[in-house]
């Protein structure tokens, strides 16, 4: 420490120590009304009983107090006189003295340099920097300087100590004031609500604590020794709470689904910059791990600033708490104002008051509620909020961001184009399962791939595909979804003249082309082939194919099936997919027959969805006869998927032995499988899959495996043999 700096500390030393004896002296603290203070002894309450009985002229002659008696020794121990005895006659007379006598030589000392010229080179320049960022008054400035030496320099503080441990606001005030040399009235407008240095947040009041350098706390909590430091930086100081945010690991291209929307927040963003405009304010909402932080790092990266997110742990990984989280972005705000910079900050919902049920209020005050406004409306730094629950955000905050843009889970088409970059090789079988879950967000798979990754490394001949099928089905269960299905793939043969319809198949795929929009319901027996010429549909027409079945969509909660239903058309419509809900007798059945109101309201939430879908939907079922009048009116399509002509059972037959590398049936296999009245291509798929752990070594096999199937349907018979080999027309 520099000459000049050890005698300004010095001076508030000294300043503090007298103000310590004068406090205890009786005369409470010199300027504030009178207020009794806690007594240190028994003694003092005796005194103070005798002196109101003899009165003030008739006191006798009696030991000092002893608090004043044990300040004065603090006092004197500060001030290196080890040898100093209360009990000589003057003593505390000439301790007195002697205090003042110190503050005037240290004063001379000083001269006339201004206040922050008495600071350590390395102190006055981090006040100087922090005082420039925040733009603080002389007032300020030196206030901040002696907050900070308190809390760095041992000496000072144990002179605070001497103040007691038990001070109010005011009487914290007055020390200040006293040490500092400033008027009152400056300090109480430097401690005030409105001033720079504490509506910035870096400095707030602790109410609570009672001992003079507990008074204020430092947004973080190595920033005071930080300023302490050469080559001070004010937001590296933060790093314990605002930290630079790392490169994103997503490209804009796995944002093109969020359309024209990303384009104009990329813009905005731009001009904002650019023109310095303050209060703006982004809102960024959806489920987790769907990329709202990555989509901040990007847009960064984009419009050419610094990015810094706000921690929600510290150095030691303990959770940052509400308000310590809110004081760093406000002081984050400030110190970034300057620079071309954006701020993230993470979970608002638990920060930001809730609105209470039944609109009675939030969860905190109207003065917090509108601190939080102001923050919004008057911040310099361009700051992005981020939040997996909107719905526990108060109204009148969403209506003050600028832009809010929602980031739901990527359509089918993004998932399998982000998926493309996946650090492990992984099966397409695999990539098309993970590619088709409605609720599997990229961070969860990147996360799961990136530990099969790791495993895969130390592991020769790992299945990775199936290990991380595995990851990724624990974490479903884990957040409360279904698991990953199998991929609604088409057969390993097909043909669409292997389906026994009332339409013809290849026209209406060419009529959709067309017209860019229908509504059909596929109906039948399972395993007709409605799912997989759903498929073919949507590959002909150059779409993806989303599918939701009835277990994605219906919850045991009330309104959630109807939320769930209007979500999978809005993906639908925002993807250009072609939209396949199977097993929709599940929820379209007739409403007269309803014995609950969520059965009605969710039959409800499904006819306003497609009357208004302008996309292509297929609906599958294997019953048709109960729905709702309603809902089969809807339909511009109704299209029967029956069991397959003998014709097409012996073409597809004869299809599966060619792909398996067997021999065409003959003429007796044939006229076996002409007879089976119940087979669908979905019994061909089934005796194909058997055929990889089961080998089929002929068409008799076949023809015998086929037979099993159908066995097992309810009133399968088989048609009568008419004519050589059975072929009936």
């Amino acid at each position: 420490m520099s000459t000049a700096s050890s005698l300004l500390v010095t001076l508030w030393r000294l300043r503090l120590l007298h103000l310590s004896l004068v406090s205890a002296g009786g005369t409470a603290f010199p300027g504030l009304p009178a207020r009794k203070r806690k007594p240190r002894h028994e003694l003092d309450l005796v005194l103070e009983e005798l002196e109101e009985k003899s009165g003030p002229s008739r006191r006798p002659k009696l030991p000092r107090t002893a608090s004043l008696l044990q300040v004065a020794g603090e006092v004197a121990q500060q001030l290196g006189e080890e040898d100093w005895d209360a009990d000589e006659p003057g003593a505390l007379d000439h301790l007195r003295t002697g205090l003042r006598r110190r503050i005037a030589r240290t004063e001379r000392l000083l001269g006339d340099r201004a206040p922050l010229e008495g600071l350590d080179p390395d102190a006055r320049a981090s006040v100087t920097a922090v005082a420039q960022l925040l733009d603080l008054s002389d007032s300020e400035r030196l206030v901040l300087a002696f907050i900070l030496m308190l809390g760095t320099e041992s000496k000072l503080d144990a002179a605070a100590n001497c103040l007691g441990h038990d001070l109010d606001d005011r009487m914290a005030d007055h020390a200040v004031a006293t040490a500092t040399g400033l008027s009152a009235a400056e300090v109480a407008k430097v401690f005030s609500a409105q001033s720079r240095l504490m509506s910035c947040q870096l400095l707030k009041r602790d109410r609570s604590e009672l001992r003079l350098l507990g008074k204020w706390d430092w947004t973080s909590r190595g920033f005071a020794a930080a300023m302490r430091e050469a080559n001070f930086d004010p937001l590296k100081a933060l790093r314990d709470r605002v930290v630079p945010a790392p490169a994103p690991q997503m490209a804009w291209a796995n944002f093109a689904h969020l359309g024209d929307l990303a384009n104009s927040l990329r813009t905005y963003l731009s001009e904002a910059l650019r023109t310095g405009r303050k209060g703006v304010n982004v809102l960024l909402h959806g489920p987790p791990g769907c990329g709202k932080t990555q989509l901040v790092r990007l847009l960064g990266r984009e419009v050419a600033a610094e990015v810094y997110e706000v921690s929600t742990e510290d150095a030691d990984g303990d959770a940052i708490g509400n308000a310590s989280r809110l004081q760093a972005l406000r002081v984050a705000q400030e110190f970034t104002a300057r620079r071309r910079a954006l701020l993230c900050f993470d979970e608002i919902e638990d920060v930001f008051p809730r609105p209470f049920p039944f609109g009675f209020g939030g969860q905190r005050g109207g003065s917090f509620k509108g601190w939080m406004n102001r923050m919004l409306e008057q911040n310099a730094t361009l700051t992005f909020y981020l939040t997996n629950a909107v719905e526990a955000l108060d109204a009148a905050y969403v209506r003050r961001f600028d832009f809010t843009l929602e980031l739901k889970v990527p359509p089918q088409a993004a998932r399998e184009a982000q998926l493309k970059d996946l650090p492990i090789a992984v099966a397409p079988q695999t990539l098309a399962r993970l590619a088709d879950h409605p609720q599997l967000t990229p961070a969860v798979i990147q996360r799961a791939a990136g530990v099969v990754a790791t495993v895969a490394a130390a592991t020769p001949g790992l299945d990775a595909s199936r290990q991380l099928e595995a990851l990724v089905n624990q974490t479903l269960r884990a957040q409360g979804h279904s698991t990953l299905k199998a991929h609604a793939a088409a057969p390993e043969v097909y043909d669409p003249r292997f389906i026994h319809s009332d339409i013809d198949p290849a026209a209406l795929v060419e009529g959709l082309r067309a017209a860019g929009s229908g509504r059909l319901c596929l109906y039948g027996p399972p395993g007709t082939g409605k799912t997989a010429f759903a498929l073919h549909l949507a590959r002909s027409l150059g779409r993806g194919l989303l599918v939701r079945r009835a277990s994605d969509l219906l919850s045991p909660f009330v309104g959630v099936a109807e939320k769930q239903i209007a979500a999978a058309f809005r993906e639908a419509e925002e993807s250009g997919a072609v939209l396949l809900i199977d097993e929709v007798d599940s929820f379209l059945q007739d409403r007269s027959r309803a014995q609950r109101g969520w059965e009605v309201t969710q039959v409800n939430e499904f006819l306003t969805q497609l009357e208004n879908f302008p996309g292509i939907f297929v609906a599958s079922s294997n019953l048709i006869d109960g729905f709702d009048p309603a809902a089969l009116r809807r339909f511009d399509l109704k299209a029967k998927f029956d069991y397959l002509r003998p014709d097409q059972a012996v073409a597809l037959l004869q299809a599966h032995l060619a792909n398996a590398g067997l021999p065409p049936a003959g003429a007796e296999v044939d006229g076996r499988v002409c007879r089976l009245t119940a087979l669908a291509p979905g019994d061909f798929a089934a005796v194909a899959r058997q055929h990889r752990f089961r080998p089929l070594r002929s068409p008799e096999d076949w023809a015998a495996a086929l037979d099993a199937e159908c066995r097992h349907k309810p009133g399968a018979r088989h048609r009568p043999a008419i004519g050589f080999g059975g072929a009936a027309a």
